[in-house]
């Protein structure tokens, strides 16, 4: 029986009488899997936006606050706005900037044509409703990952694992740089795409996969690793027909769209490439190569590249143990999405391996309490520290 229904009663016993007024909200909130793991996540941000709040009062701004909500934008201070600032850190402002004028690109110096447009487009939308890019794309991003946590129980609820969404649903948003699904970044829904797209193919809905492959194509740049991981399910399903290939067509029609966009409005098919490599961003091989050298460049400490490096190198080394959990697609996947961040260089690594989602589902499903106890406690204190850090404008992006 699918976690999603809970458990009906037998015909012909008698039921318990079910509890009045806070018993029985708290008996309907517990009552599936599934709405455990929604409450886990509600009670994760609000921790969260409690963090950035103390942060606010407690910490002394870093260089990235030269953007505020509250000391820029001229936002009235009190707790509320707070939590909103605390998410409109560094990549976020570009985000903002995008939704509000639209995109630029100076082919000598970094421009807003380095990001992906789905994101600040759906904020413009957003902002029609609610009045403001910003609101709109804090209520997008949370919005985004409460439902990847509703997919991410069906997609375990495939597999026979529907009991466990709770737990793995904690171990994911434990991670500590998991704190960015709840700031104003993209990664939200990304992980809610990549389910809905994985989930879609392996139920054969061609055309649902189809348009979460095009629209992931338009927000973020590690969408190419959904390729080759879609071609080995096509390789294991065995699918007749053409269907089971649009979702390749409509993922390359998304990068095709953007690349048109790019050479009509600035004359470059390629300028977002062109921006990506210009310093600081400096996403290329070349720098790729020298950050794992640990050279980096000037303003990027070593430890900050080796704890990247280790990061990558850590999901790398559960490769195996999410084959043997969940097959060779998703070992791909975890695979890839190391391996084509690191292509271009070890910032951020922490930040993009929170979409690999099959190694908390791995993690979860696979160790013993003790284990997950002690993880879990180490992980929450430092996922503090970590959101704090970013809400004060210190180096986390």
């Amino acid at each position: 029986m699918s976690v999603f229904t809970g458990s009906p009663g037998l015909a012909g016993t008698t039921q318990p009488e079910r509890p009045a007024g806070l018993g029985a909200a708290r008996t309907w909130l517990w009552a599936t899997p599934v709405r455990q793991a929604l409450v886990i996540t509600a009670v994760w941000r609000v921790v969260l936006a409690l963090a950035g709040i103390l942060a606010y009062w407690v910490l002394p701004a870093g260089k990235f606050t030269s953007f505020s909500l509250i000391r820029v934008e001229g936002w009235p201070r009190n707790p509320l706005t707070v939590a909103l600032d605390a998410g409109v850190r560094n990549d976020a402002v570009w985000f903002g900037r995008i939704a509000l004028h639209g995109y630029s690109y100076d082919p000598h110096h970094n421009s807003s044509i380095g990001f992906f447009p789905l994101f600040p487009v759906l904020m413009k939308l957003g902002s029609l409703v609610v009045g403001d890019v910003f609101v709109a794309g804090i209520i997008l991003t949370n919005l985004g990952l409460f439902l990847a946590v509703v997919l991410l129980a069906r997609w375990l609820d495939d597999r026979g694992l529907g009991e466990r969404a709770p737990l793995v649903t904690a171990c994911l948003l434990l991670f500590p740089w998991s704190m960015f699904y709840g700031v104003m970044y993209s990664e939200s829904l990304h992980l809610l795409l990549v389910l809905a797209i994985f989930i879609s193919y392996e139920h054969r809905r061609w055309m649902i996969a189809s348009a979460g492959m095009f629209a992931l194509f338009l927000l973020h740049p590690l969408s190419i690793v959904m390729l080759p991981c879609l071609a080995v399910l096509w390789w294991q399903m065995r699918p007749s027909g053409w269907n089971p290939r649009l979702p390749f067509i409509a993922g390359l029609a998304g990068t095709g769209s953007f690349m048109l966009y790019q050479a009509v409005r600035f004359g470059d098919p390629l300028a977002y490439i062109q921006t990506e490599a210009l310093p600081p961003w400096s996403h290329t091989l070349k720098q790729a190569l020298a950050d794992l050298s640990l050279r980096g460049q000037p303003g990027i400490p070593p430890w900050y590249l080796a704890l990247m490096l280790a990061i990558g190198v850590l999901f790398l080394s559960l490769v195996p143990l999410v084959y043997r959990r969940f097959g060779p697609a998703y070992a791909l996947f975890v695979a890839l999405t190391v391996l084509s961040r690191a292509t271009t260089g070890l910032t951020s690594m922490d930040r993009h391996v929170i979409v690999a989602f099959p190694v908390f589902a791995a993690i979860a499903v696979s160790r013993g309490p003790r284990f997950l106890v002690a993880l879990f406690t180490f992980e929450f204190w430092l996922l503090l520290f970590i959101t704090m850090a970013f809400e004060a404008g210190w180096a986390v992006y």
